[in-house]
């Protein structure tokens, strides 16, 4: 059977409370065997750290989502430093850059985005990078900075950005992750994008919870209060739809998605 793995997920978060332990075996049960668990600020940092210690699966990643960086207690990057030196293993993550929310603006989102990847550097971890609307921002800051350009490379996780934008992502490290909302029909644009990235560079992930597969893909079907919640187990139907996307074989894919995230993460 072949092995796959699941780059980018948020194996923690509360909306899979009730199904985490069917997750699992579901997980084992797929042969998925590397697990990339983001953490996203100090609420859901040890809830990250007990995964990965409960889970040799994990590959946990620790840090400050844009979202939450006004909201930050003071001391967080000392915490955040704190427990990436207690999982040697770990990479910094899910950081980044969003200009699709109004709030915080990137003026507040950018030192604390330039100081993770500084530790990430101190401490030669793979980086994890949310970016929304914000690409030329991105390059701007690795060229401003290039000190804080990640030296163990870094994922952008599902990957919408231009596809003019890829060759000089590729030149500084980058990986590119698809997930399971690209095999909606309105974004075949990403998906033309994904043809043009080099095949050891793409990676696969279902952000699960979140960016659920189109209703007639989802192989779960999980309602929680009402509303769709995206399955870990989805990876295997995203990699075969990115196989269709890629116009390759599904095995083919698999060794190559699992090749390029041990060689990103070390593992």
């Amino acid at each position: 059977m072949r092995h796959l793995c699941d780059s980018h997920l948020h194996l923690q978060d509360a909306r899979l409370d009730l199904w985490r332990s069917e997750v699992v075996e579901e997980l084992r049960s797929l042969q998925v065997i590397h697990w990339g668990v983001n953490g996203t600020g100090p609420d859901d940092w040890d809830a990250v750290s007990d995964l990965a210690r409960h889970h040799a699966e994990v590959i946990p990643s620790f840090g400050l989502h844009p979202w939450k960086v006004r909201h930050a207690l003071e001391g967080w990057e000392s915490s955040l430093r704190s427990i990436l030196e207690s999982h040697p293993q770990a990479g910094v993550g899910e950081i980044g850059l969003d200009k699709w929310v109004s709030e915080p603006t990137l003026a507040v989102q950018i030192p604390a985005f330039l100081l993770q990847l500084t530790v990430a550097n101190d401490l030669q971890r793979p980086v994890t990078i949310h970016c929304l609307k914000a690409w030329g921002t991105l390059l701007r800051l690795f060229r401003e900075h290039p000190d804080c350009v990640p030296v163990r490379g870094f994922l952008l996780h599902s990957f919408g950005g231009p596809a003019e934008m890829v060759p000089a992502l590729v030149r500084l490290g980058a990986r590119f992750s698809f997930s399971g909302y690209f095999l909606e029909p309105r974004k075949e644009t990403v998906c033309r994008t994904f043809r043009e990235i080099p095949r050891d560079r793409v990676l696969v992930e279902t952000d699960a919870p979140d960016m659920l597969l189109p209703a007639g893909l989802d192989g779960y079907g999980l309602l929680r209060e009402g509303r769709r919640v995206n399955h870990p187990g989805n990876i295997e139907r995203i990699l075969v739809g990115l196989a269709g996307v890629l116009d390759c074989g599904v095995d083919e894919l698999a060794g190559q998605t699992l090749a390029n995230h041990e060689a990103l993460f070390g593992c």
